[in-house]
């Protein structure tokens, strides 16, 4: 301790101080706790160095400057103190410029390291670095959680550890933040499973001694810590797990903790980047949290009161998030007391793989409790500035009945759906004895979306104006459903789909919008402009003296302008693959594959559409696949030009059916009839493979 001491005087004052943190056994330093070397630190911070050996700390770092922390590696094992097995391992509070790295930090019952603010303090964490660490935790990793109603960016920095959760119910998020300007970088979180035998993909060795597991019910911690028994042996053997699992989908095994990372309500600009996380009974990554304070952020809607969770400019790109209980990225959070609404503001998620995920859903998943829930690969409640492109979503909800998504948003606005691969994404139901759930399935399914106005001064006065950014952009997206749509979205302004391919291998029956189409569904309520002219023209067929009465009443007045900016209706659908694949043991039975409605245009151009049925007899009976109408088109003008309609064997009736005021239909290749209906049409050069029904329809 003198020595200490002398160290520290002998510093000049312009040199951060180096201490050597030491055993006294194995290894001798200026210090021997990590503690004891903080509080010696002078004002202007210095470096600590944790010799090898294993040390026995609950380190608080309270209004401290400029301070590292750094160790030898898995050499260096912190571990908490036999009264405070639960307190954090590091606790960081109101500090900046704090680094902690090289450590190997072990907190089976609790939390690895912690940063958080106190309001009685009047500095606030900021440039908190976590790097290059092997934590192995019970409840968090590291725990995140400043003062939200500070304003300023926290600088936090989280990257290249190694996190393994130890399988446990008491067990969290691996990370959880809250906090404003987070980088999440290149960790790899991996829940670490017990030792039951249920996964064939477990690296560790079965004939491993268990003496020390926290996996034993039996093992007093407590009393282990007390005497000052190794856990080297425990430390190095998940350490190996963590390195080296590699999960392939054939575990059996019910995970205990959440697991993944978790970014609370009220965080700004984060990005999360680059991360490999495995395992747990929760999302890979979840956006919000539910608010310990029943009172705060509250929304009401109708009669339902909902907590709401917002979150800004958030960046999740290049992650790999694998064999997750619930989603891989999901918004979407419950709780006994009622829901918590997360309102997403501002993400790319961006060039991310998620796979094998959903293999955990809750009991009451199947009891289709509430329609706005979701489980699969990306699942968003409320979305604005959306962009999702190149991620590979595949294979996850492999769950017999079970009702998936590959992407789900239920409210958005200006979403981008671009160039993924969302592929087997639930199983195909092939047995009338399956228990099909109830729920939201589908390859890309988009709840609500709405064309959001910007706002202009026009004639002295704040007008709503548009943007041409469209309310949903579907593009170069590969598209495989085992059951139910590739695509199903509602809309209420401008939207386009081009260059997908879409595919669905069954109707979900569950469903009553199944009854208008298989593949394909699209409604948009945004109104063409013609139809206000329309409402114009018939004002001009009316008395004069009740044209002048409706126009004075200012109420009509405000309505006839809202009207008029209102957000078109406008739909692209066109270079595009559809086909409904009904080439299984079931009947399948539809109105049409797809079926685009809009009280605006609808532009169905240069696309391929197929029906692919079976015809065959088996055990004396024929089975055949039946569907009405290839594709069904209805909007205020149509257009449907350059098309390929194919139904092969499947007993359908029409290729194409379409409905509006102008209608034109041209260039098109068929197997059956098209009908056209229209006030004004134009049909011409289409050809139709057989056309014995033709002559009986009248379009």
């Amino acid at each position: 301790m003198t020595a200490g001491k002398n160290f520290i005087r002998s510093l000049n004052r312009n040199v951060a101080a180096l201490l050597r943190l030491g055993m006294g056994k194995k290894s001798i330093g200026d210090f021997n706790t990590i503690q004891e070397a903080v509080n010696n630190l002078p004002a202007d911070g210095g470096k600590i160095c944790v010799l090898p050996g294993e040390h026995i700390a609950n380190v608080v770092i309270s209004d401290k400057r400029q301070i590292r922390i750094t160790g030898c590696g898995e050499h260096s094992i912190v571990r908490p103190g036999p009264q405070q097995i639960s307190t954090p391992v590091f606790l960081i509070l109101n500090s900046q410029k704090i680094q902690i790295d090289q450590l190997t930090i072990v907190a089976f019952d609790g939390v690895g390291i912690e940063v958080a603010d106190k309001r009685e303090s009047k500095m606030f964490s900021d440039q908190i670095t976590i790097k290059e660490n092997t934590i192995l935790a019970g409840i968090h990793a590291i725990y995140v959680h400043v003062q939200e109603d500070i304003g300023g960016d926290n600088n936090i920095s989280i990257s290249y550890n190694k996190i393994g959760m130890v399988d446990k119910a008491i067990g969290k998020a691996a990370i959880f933040s809250i906090a404003d300007a987070v980088l999440i970088e290149r960790n790899r979180i991996v829940v670490i499973a017990g030792p039951e035998g249920k996964d064939p993909d477990d690296p560790t060795d079965p004939n491993d001694p268990g003496n020390g597991d926290p996996f034993d019910p039996c093992f007093d911690r407590l009393k282990a810590y007390q005497l000052g028994f190794s856990i080297n042996f425990q430390v190095f053997r998940f350490i190996r797990y963590i390195l080296l699992y590699k999960p392939t989908g054939r575990s059996k095994k019910k995970y205990l903790t959440q697991g993944g990372i978790q970014i609370g309500g009220t965080s700004e600009k984060v990005s999360i980047r680059q991360n490999e996380i495995i395992g747990g009974k929760g999302n890979g990554i979840t956006l919000g949290h539910v608010h310990e304070d029943d009172n705060q952020y509250l929304l009401k809607v109708k009669e339902k009161t909902l907590r709401y969770s917002p979150v800004y400019e958030i960046i999740i790109e290049e992650n790999l998030i694998m064999q997750m209980g619930l989603s891989g990225i999901s918004s979407l959070l419950s709780v006994e007391r009622g829901e918590s609404y997360v309102v997403v503001k501002d993400i790319t998620i961006y060039r991310n793989t998620i796979k094998l995920c959903a293999r955990q859903l809750p009991e009451s998943a199947g009891e289709n409790r509430n329609k706005s829930w979701a489980y699969g690969g990306v699942v968003l409640s409320d979305c604005s500035n959306g962009s999702i492109q190149e991620n590979r979503i595949e294979d996850n909800g492999l769950i017999l009945g079970a009702a998936i998504c590959g992407i789900f948003v239920l409210h958005g606005e200006k979403l981008d759906f671009s160039a993924n691969s969302i592929v087997n994404n639930g199983l195909p139901v092939v047995d009338e004895d399956v228990d099909v759930q109830r729920g939201n399935r589908g390859g890309i399914v988009v709840k609500s979306a709405f064309k959001a106005a910007g706002k202009n001064k026009l004639f002295g006065a704040t007008r709503p104006s548009f943007d041409g950014v469209p309310a949903v952009k579907v593009h170069d997206n590969v598209v495989v459903q085992p059951h139910g749509f590739a695509l199903y979205l509602m809309a209420f302004g401008p939207v386009s789909v081009v260059s997908n391919q879409f595919t669905s291998l069954g109707t979900d029956k569950t469903t009553p919008v199944s009854l208008l189409a298989s593949a394909v569904f699209i409604l948009n309520l945004g109104v063409s402009k013609d139809l206000l002219l329309l409402s114009f023209k018939n004002m001009g067929k009316a008395a004069p003296e009740d044209n002048k009465k409706k126009l004075s009443n200012q109420s009509a007045q405000k309505a006839l302008i809202a009207l008029q900016y209102l957000p078109n209706g406008k739909v692209m659908f066109s270079s595009n693959q559809t086909t409904l694949d009904m080439r299984s043991p079931l009947k399948n039975l539809g109105l049409s594959s797809q079926f685009i409605a809009s009280l605006d245009d609808v532009a169905f151009n240069t696309n391929q559409s197929e029906c692919a049925g079976l015809l065959a007899a088996e055990k004396k009976a024929i089975t055949f696949d039946f569907v009405l109408v290839n594709t069904v088109l209805f909007g205020v003008t149509v257009r449907s030009n350059d098309n390929r309609f194919s139904d092969g064997v499947t007993l359908t009736l029409f290729s194409l059916a379409s409905f509006g005021f102008m209608n034109t239909a041209t260039g098109n290749q068929s197997t059956h009839c098209l009908i056209t209906l229209g006030v004004k049409k134009a049909v011409n050069s289409n050809l139709v493979f057989d056309n014995t029904l033709c002559k009986d329809v009248k379009g």
